[in-house]
């Protein structure tokens, strides 16, 4: 009498515990049987609230201790020959790393792994709180986020999320806060906290364009809830605040082929820096420091000129610093410059 092999008793595990709470949220598992397997195990139509999303993802899921490292820290497997086979697929492909201990699983995105990593041989999934898929939080993490809407998270939740040193949670965490707490004011004294306390490796450039939302500027897309005037003062406030190594970092964000322009993240440090009460103060100090990296000094001033135009005596001690000169001879052509023409 014949027997199921222990890999097939897990493999089913893996695809029953998907199953299961794909149909407990009002989802659609479709299985693909084994003999018709060539690297999807099911495609999933997702549902909330019993209304169709129009989104449909297939799945390879793997299954047990073997595919994860001996740490627990990540789990992998093998591409093989399925490379063409989920690039080229007409659906997205994540694929489902099932953890038969503990009874929960790890979601990635293949199609993004193979575009990022195109000589790795194997799929590797870094396990943190944004990719976990568990009973608890199905309806509220993993799927929102497969239908690329915001989780809806506690506040007190997101802000952890927020303070991980794991890349993946800490910006989860800063969209979620943003797009669900916007105007609870806590959370501006945490984003301006950050930009101040942190260095300026760990400020995510998605963080710096959250906070321009504050003064706002021509290329700021809103979507959701508004900013409150109250939480907008609030947070102009602490904006008017920041130190001057808080500008200093600010202004090290600005990309020195782009520059600050419409649509550049740039544009959104000018909106910040913008709201200080000593900007132009500090902006001086800055463009004087020959400490500085001249690239960052040469952004102070052509934002020191464009607040004060008035400012343009003081820049001539400093022509010599990387396109200043143009700019001074500009201004005293044209009596101002207009950085979003």
């Amino acid at each position: 009498m014949g027997k199921l092999k222990p890999s097939s008793i897990t493999a089913k595990r893996g695809i029953n515990f998907i199953k299961s709470l794909v149909e407990e949220s009002g989802s659609i598992f479709h299985k693909i049987e084994q003999e018709n397997d060539f690297g999807i195990d099911c495609i999933i139509e997702f549902f909330l609230n019993g209304s169709p999303t129009n989104t449909s993802i297939a799945y390879q899921i793997k299954s047990g201790k073997s595919y994860f490292s001996k740490k627990r820290d990540y789990a992998f497997f093998q591409i093989e020959d399925h490379r063409d086979y989920w690039s080229n697929y007409s659906l997205p492909v994540h694929g489902i790393v099932y953890d038969d201990q503990n009874d929960k699983a790890y979601w990635i995105d293949i199609k993004k792994y193979l575009h990022d990593f195109p000589n790795d041989t194997s799929i590797k999934i870094f396990l943190n709180r944004t990719n976990i898929i568990e009973k608890k939080s199905f309806s509220n993490l993993f799927l929102p986020q497969m239908i690329r809407k915001i989780p809806e998270l506690t506040i007190e939740e997101s802000i952890e999320l927020f303070k991980s040193d794991i890349i993946q949670e800490h910006s989860l965490g800063s969209s979620i806060l943003f797009s669900n707490y916007k105007n609870e004011k806590v959370i501006w004294d945490i984003f301006i906290d950050y930009i101040t306390s942190s260095t300026i490796y760990d400020i995510s450039s998605q963080l710096i364009y959250y906070i321009a939302h504050v003064p706002g500027h021509p290329d700021i897309f809103y979507t959701g809830t508004q900013l409150t005037d109250e939480t907008r003062n609030y947070a102009k406030i602490l904006l008017a605040n920041i130190p001057k190594k808080t500008i200093i970092k600010l202004l090290e964000f600005i990309n020195p082929e782009i520059g600050i322009q419409r649509g550049s993240i740039g544009q959104s440090v000018e909106a910040i820096i913008n709201c200080n009460s000593n900007k132009i103060e500090y902006l001086r100090e800055i463009i004087a420091d020959e400490t500085i990296h001249e690239e960052t000094r040469s952004h102070a001033c052509i934002l020191l000129i464009y607040f004060d135009k008035r400012q343009i005596d003081f820049l001539e001690k400093y022509r010599s610093l990387q396109n200043i000169k143009t700019i001074i001879d500009f201004v005293k052509e044209f009596g101002g410059i207009d950085l979003y023409i």
